[in-house]
């Protein structure tokens, strides 16, 4: 929701911070033990990442109860403790007869102090600190309390031998866009809002792996009072971008690009197309995307030249295609009759747009080829257009995104 500095006030919302949600969803990913986690972007010098220094910070040490500081992020080499008129500065750790002993923080926790057995600072008296630390910030998020509920009851009442995940189900919005004909005498500002509130009533009916077909959308708004009719076929009706595909299963059929092979190890690409659209490397670097070979997930490259550097690697081609010399490149097109630049730029995505391209080894006798293998892939659908049933897997459901309706009177 936001991340606010004590020194840098409030980030901004859409370049000032990252969240990653990088963890597989169906492993660690949606559970209360995934890695989500975020980064803090300088903008214009902000935050500067300048230490924040901090002076005559009163504490009482009680006993050999360890004292937490009050910020995060401490330089523990920083730290002094004074007596509470400052007149007396009392020895540290990396002294010979230390009064107080440091306990590091976290990134989440400050660092603490404690007395020692043979320290001069009497138990219960007031000390004062000082220190150098890193910006601290505030951030406001929103958690489904529901996982960390749930797994606690799990927790407890579990036999002795399980290891149970309790997780979110993946949220996918999808688009659509449509003309209707209004009745006569039937007003828009009627119509409109509860056409809108139909058909997000039946998205939000359905249970998690249930789809909606374009055929329940048209009847749902052909039976709203006021309206005539709906042209057809829809304008869109399609996933919105950032919407997730988990292990989407592609076959085995390959070509291999050896202009690509590095090193002995050889490059494929899969001739079976993504069933939607994403981008290069499959979804960004905050969003979880895979490939998986054999069930066990692949390390993905950078850049498609360098999927072979090493074997087991894989890069997913998004929907602009790749120029790849031997099989794409324009010399290549044309002596396979692809002669104009529409004819080359069509059969370009053709042969490798929302493709995968997989790396092996090559020492074998015979070489090894996706044919002994079975691949999935995670991706993330960016640019899906056109109007199709939408089919959720059995870890999603399906909500009501961007609704588009263009009216037209008799």
């Amino acid at each position: 929701v936001s991340v606010v500095g004590e020194v840098s006030g409030s980030l901004d919302s859409a370049l000032g911070y990252n969240l990653y949600k990088t963890a597989d969803p169906l492993l660690d990913g949606e559970s209360t033990i995934s890695n989500d986690n975020l980064s803090i972007n300088q903008i214009g010098g902000v935050p500067s990442g300048l230490s924040i220094p901090v002076n005559n910070e009163a504490h009482v040490l009680i006993g050999f109860q360890s004292e937490p500081l009050g910020s995060i992020g401490i330089n523990t080499k920083t730290i002094r403790v004074f007596s509470v008129d400052r007149t007396k500065e009392y020895s540290g750790p990396d002294t010979a007869n230390p009064d107080y002993e440091v306990l590091s923080g976290t990134p989440t926790t400050p660092a603490k102090i404690v007395r020692t057995t043979d320290s001069i600072i009497a138990n219960g008296v007031s000390v004062s600190v000082d220190y150098s630390h890193d910006e601290n910030f505030v951030v406001t998020y929103v958690i489904n309390d529901l996982l960390q509920q749930l797994q606690r009851t799990i927790n407890g009442n579990k036999h002795i031998t399980a290891d149970v995940v309790v997780k979110e189900a993946i949220e996918n919005l999808m688009d659509i866009e449509t003309t209707v004909q209004l009745l006569p005498g039937a007003s828009r500002d009627n119509v409109d809002p509860a056409i809108r509130s139909n058909v997000s009533s039946e998205t939000n009916s359905r249970l998690i792996g249930q789809g909606i077909a374009q055929s329940d959308v048209v009847k749902i708004i052909d039976s709203t009072p006021g309206v005539d009719f709906e042209v057809l076929p829809l304008a869109k009706m399609a996933y919105s971008d950032g919407s997730r595909k988990l292990r989407e299963v592609l076959t085995s059929v390959y070509t291999a690009l050896p202009t690509l092979d590095i090193a002995g190890n050889v490059a494929y690409i899969l001739t079976t197309e993504l069933e939607f659209p994403t981008t290069d490397g499959g979804g960004l670097t905050t969003e979880h995307k895979g490939v998986f070979q054999d069930d066990e997930s692949l390390a993905l490259s950078t850049t498609l030249a360098l999927v072979a550097k090493l074997p087991n690697q894989a890069f997913i081609i998004g929907a602009s295609g790749a120029i790849i010399e031997g099989y794409t490149d324009t010399t290549t097109l044309i002596n396979a009759g692809y002669v104009t630049v529409a004819d080359q730029q069509k059969e370009l995505l053709k042969r490798t747009a929302n493709h995968i391209v997989v790396s092996l080894s090559g020492a074998g006798v015979p070489a090894d080829t996706p044919l002994n293998h079975t691949y999935a892939v995670s991706y993330v659908i960016r640019g899906d257009s056109g109007s199709k049933d939408i089919t959720a897997s059995g870890v999603e459901f399906v909500s009501l995104g961007n609704f588009v309706i263009t009216f037209r009177s008799v």
